[in-house]
């Protein structure tokens, strides 16, 4: 497949008998670049790696694809962006205190607090709110977290402990 030309066929059920040879010649390929350049789960780049290739199927034919390799490899990675940036949008907005109405001063005193969290969190890089969130709100043990970032318990351990380090000194100097 590599250097040829191929298109995709028309018509919802038109399957190519190729698209099996073109499936399991990329699929681990597109896997591992979601898994290595984006840290992805193993879950989360099946997912993508399916995505990607439902686009690639119902896409039109009229655009030649020149080099399948490297169209996919473009695909995989802008969709692993994309769905980095959403997490990364849904942690920020979880974290912030924009409700509407406030009805008591329990619920005063609980905004002013997840804006002094979001205040303490804000100098952290977002991989760093990622670990002390899944960490310390979700439960997942250093080892958990570790096997979904394809990396060791020691080096999430040596993470999470520097990130708290900043968190605590930045913390340090407020006051609710």
């Amino acid at each position: 497949m590599n250097g040829e030309t191929y298109n995709a066929p028309t018509g919802a059920d038109a399957i190519p008998t190729s698209f099996t040879d073109v499936y399991t010649t990329y699929a681990d390929f597109m896997k591992r670049i979601a898994i290595a350049k984006f840290r992805l789960s193993t879950e989360d780049a099946d997912e993508l790696v399916h995505d990607v290739f439902a686009t690639y199927l119902g896409r039109d034919s009229d655009g030649e694809i020149t080099s399948l390799r490297a169209y996919l490899a473009v695909a995989i990675c802008r969709a692993a962006r994309r769905r980095n940036e959403r997490r990364q949008t849904e942690a920020r907005t979880s974290i912030s205190a924009d409700d509407e109405e406030i009805p008591d001063a329990a619920t005063e005193r609980g905004i002013l607090l997840r804006m002094a969290v979001a205040d303490a969190l804000g100098p952290c890089t977002p991989r760093c709110r990622e670990l002390i969130y899944r960490h310390h709100v979700i439960g997942e043990s250093a080892g958990e977290i570790a096997s979904s970032l394809s990396t060791t318990a020691q080096y999430v351990r040596q993470q999470l402990s520097g990130c708290l380090k900043r968190v605590r000194e930045r913390s340090s100097r407020m006051t609710i």
